[in-house]
């Protein structure tokens, strides 16, 4: 519902792609929105989740749904000439996300693309929060309890950058207002989203909610 959400991004990237018959691994499918939304376009695709009920979702749109933990990834037999793979708010909930960046360019075909949205932790709720001494941790969201590591769009592209990945293209979500107050997603409320959407252009570090980095593999998976 949010047209500037990290995963419209993402949707508005792939539809532009040639994604019938394209091999496509999903890590993290979460409510398999976007998952569904490939499968119907006619990729085909591969998941690899650990909670269960996001397996039981997936499991109608995808060829295979490896389940288990990311960390791990060295232990699941994943094809090595996927087109694309996708981690989409999945990389700040691993142990090790610079090795498992790595591990991936081995499942993907050379000038095959990662897609990765990330948290800005610089982004002004937290900056606030933290000028007040505080650092709520929240069920969801840029201070989700569960993320064990925090980036800002810089850090980000150097952790891309240093595990190999040439990054093709980078963009900035809002924050998710119109998910709090729906009405938002109206006229003439949609006035203020668009403000918002120039803000966020204007002063990404301080105003992205996310970073979405559409990444290439310079090399041969092959020789990985």
């Amino acid at each position: 519902n949010d047209p500037y959400s990290s995963h419209s991004l993402i949707w508005n990237y792939l539809e532009k792609c040639s994604l019938r018959d394209m091999k496509v691994l999903e890590l993290g499918v979460g409510d398999a929105s976007l998952t569904s939304r490939l499968s119907q376009k006619g990729a085909q695709v591969d998941g690899y989740e650990l909670d269960v009920g996001s397996v039981h979702l997936a499991r109608p749109f995808c060829r295979r749904v490896y389940e288990g933990d990311l960390d791990l990834i060295d232990d699941m037999p994943l094809d090595r000439d996927y087109d694309l793979v996708m981690a989409a708010d999945v990389l700040e909930h691993l142990r090790d996300p610079e090795r498992v960046l790595s591990r991936l360019k081995a499942t993907v075909k050379k000038n095959g693309i990662l897609i990765v949205s990330l948290p800005n932790v610089a982004n002004i709720y937290v900056r606030l929060n933290l000028l007040l001494g505080r650092f709520p941790y929240h069920s969801k969201g840029i201070l989700d309890r569960t993320h064990l590591h925090f980036y800002t769009i810089k850090s980000a592209r150097q952790m891309l950058n240093k595990t190999g990945w040439v990054i093709e293209g980078a963009q900035t979500s809002t924050i998710p207002l119109v998910i709090i107050f729906p009405p938002l997603n109206r006229w003439p409320f949609k006035l203020f989203l668009y403000m918002l959407r120039g803000a966020t252009s204007l002063f990404k570090g301080l105003m992205a909610y996310q970073s979405v980095f559409i990444c290439r593999n310079p090399n041969q998976h092959q020789l990985l």
